[in-house]
């Protein structure tokens, strides 16, 4: 945990106080065939504003309950052809789950790089 004088930059960087620390889980890939979590105790800063804003931690997208490291294997899983029941018993999850986890970084790419209309 920090010491309570222990500061964070926000997106606007402006240094704020840690207000409390708030409990994490996020599910990590097997270990071989038993699941593996990751827990932390994750800082919440006080915003100049007086709001209260969670910091993000470097293994996981913000609102996942999945590291990278689990979401990179479920999508590499189903780009070699597997079908989404398949990975998610492989892996233990619901086939939606693995669905949503695809559909996110499909959109996240095609916000980076969007389809263009070819002219013929």
């Amino acid at each position: 945990m920090y010491d309570p004088g222990h500061t964070f930059v926000n997106d606007n960087r402006k240094a704020c106080p840690v207000y409390d620390h708030v409990e994490r889980k996020w599910r990590h890939m097997n270990f071989f065939q038993h699941e593996c979590y990751l827990y932390a105790k994750v800082p919440r800063i006080k915003q100049p504003d007086g709001s209260v804003l969670t910091v993000e931690v470097p293994w996981s997208r913000p609102g996942s309950g999945f590291t990278f490291m689990m979401e990179a294997y479920c999508m590499a899983i189903t780009a070699s052809g597997m079908s989404l029941p398949k990975v998610g018993k492989l892996v233990g999850l619901d086939s939606r789950v693995i669905g949503r986890m695809i559909n996110y970084a499909v959109e996240c790419g095609l916000k980076k790089n969007p389809l263009r209309k070819s002219g013929n």
